[in-house]
């Protein structure tokens, strides 16, 4: 099964890229996750392999691409997708002031979840972020 899976990843959604999978874990669990989006021509795509195969993932979202593509939001909430918060434009939280920094945050929240109506309980962000569930 492992064999498969990675076959899978390899070639439909991970192409030349790493991602890891937990032998020791009793759960028969893979987390996949994306971010830096929406982006229709990319997204669509990738829902439509993810719905054929049944794989469920974790989208770390934009919160100005949640607004602008809130069609694509609304399709991987009711695909079953999870839906996460990569801050509203992508500024590189080391670069701007902490009061900026807690915008994005709020901002790239409330975008998503007047988009979904649930609340949104994780951050990722690169570098000295990491992914933050709260």
């Amino acid at each position: 099964m492992i064999k498969k899976l990675k076959y899978f990843i390899r070639s439909k959604i991970l192409t030349n890229k790493l991602f890891l999978i937990d032998k020791k874990s009793h759960s028969k669990s893979l987390y996949l996750t994306f971010d830096d989006g929406p982006v229709p021509s990319v997204t669509d795509k990738r829902l439509t392999l993810l719905d054929k195969h049944d794989v469920k993932v974790k989208s770390f979202v934009l919160g100005n691409c949640a607004q602008q593509y809130s069609e694509l939001i609304v399709r991987i909430n009711e695909s079953g997708h999870k839906l996460a918060n990569h801050n509203h434009t992508h500024s590189p939280f080391h670069k701007i002031s902490l009061a900026q920094t807690v915008r994005e945050i709020i901002d790239s929240n409330l975008a998503i979840e007047n988009i979904i109506h649930k609340n949104v309980t994780c951050l990722e962000h690169h570098k000295d972020v990491g992914i933050l569930n709260y």
